[in-house]
């Protein structure tokens, strides 16, 4: 009897090592490495990130976890990442995470000093200083609730995309080095883009602009400017676009659009408009894909446009067309 009482308390005596054993490997493990439970350790510790220049944990373990994917480090949430180790992360990339996991604020983004790209659309943000962030080079921050934003330290910046925000007004005079440009979806009435001249797409659908001047935007190859107030427009300097994209504004003749017949288009697409009539020259006989679908064409020349593949005239008053000269032609509508 007394060798079984001893064997039961050496076999408890046992499993119960094994248990501390075990608790101590993983909350050692859990407090020094970036897992799902150090970031929980992270949360009910302090109940604020590691480093006390951040005040958002979403964005601190964001920006953890970017130094531990480029430097190949493994940095626990619970760490405070010193100013070197900021310094050395290049990009920030995460977009529409759970609603959990939305940043709200971009505090503490001021030490990284050698970020290049930082991607974070779908998120909750409504201000974003990056007046420290002097080596961007690419900036997304679409689908935030931003109604402003200063970008004039950012001379670097070749890409950036701001679509889906409350931006009314926007300053890209220091810019100057801006090759492509998304704004869709903002409330901009107005835009100076006189010395973004480096300018190769340009994409503003969506927004109230009643007149843009781009007489300086002469590497332009593609423009959106669908869905604003637009009733006429000069293209003339603009001899390297080959997309335009400007459906659902006021034009009534294509007369209005300045310079139209000077460019060497590939894509045209001017649908829900008020045009009554338009003229496609000798020089838009390397358009491919053309469409006018809900506009108030009676009649319409195509003869010179052989190389079209895909037209779209639905919705006008058109009774009858001729295209006999658009043997190309693959997708009527």
């Amino acid at each position: 009897m007394k060798k079984i009482k001893l064997n039961k308390k050496n076999i408890l005596l046992g499993v119960g090592v094994i248990v501390i054993c075990f608790m101590f490997t993983f909350l050692t493990y859990n407090l020094n490495n970036p897992t799902r439970f150090n970031k929980l350790f992270a949360s009910v510790l302090s109940g604020a990130p590691a480093n006390p220049a951040f005040d958002d944990e979403n964005f601190y373990e964001v920006v953890v976890d970017a130094y531990n994917n480029q430097t190949g480090s493994s940095k626990a949430y619970t760490d405070s990442l010193t100013d070197a180790e900021l310094s050395q992360i290049p990009n920030i990339n995460n977009s529409y995470p759970s609603e959990e996991n939305k940043i709200t604020s971009l505090n503490g983004i001021e030490k990284l000093t050698g970020l290049q790209c930082l991607t974070l659309s779908g998120h909750l943000l409504t201000t974003a200083d990056l007046s420290n962030n002097t080596n961007l080079t690419e900036l997304s921050l679409g689908d935030n609730n931003l109604s402003e934003i200063d970008l004039s330290n950012n001379t670097n910046l070749i890409y950036l995309y701001l679509p889906y925000n409350n931006l009314s007004e926007i300053d890209l005079s220091h810019n100057t080095n801006l090759t492509y440009l998304y704004l869709d979806y903002n409330n901009l009435s107005e835009i100076d883009l006189s010395h973004n001249t480096n300018l190769t797409t340009l994409s503003l659908s969506y927004n109230n602009l009643s007149e843009i001047d781009l007489s300086n935007n002469t590497n332009l190859t593609t423009l959106s400017l669908g869905y604003n107030n637009l009733s006429e427009i000069d293209l003339t300097n603009l001899l390297n676009l080959y997309s335009l994209f400007m459906d659902n504004n006021n034009f009534t003749t294509t007369d209005n659009i300045v310079g139209l017949g000077s460019l060497n288009l590939f894509v045209l697409s001017l649908s829900s408009n008020n045009l009554s009539e338009i003229s496609l020259n000798n020089n838009l006989m390397n358009l491919f894909s053309l469409k006018l679908c809900n506009n108030n064409l009676s009649e319409i020349d195509l003869s010179h446009n052989y190389g079209i593949t895909e037209l779209d005239l639905t919705i006008n008053n058109l009774s009858e067309i001729d295209l006999s000269n658009n043997t190309n032609l693959t997708t009527l509508s």
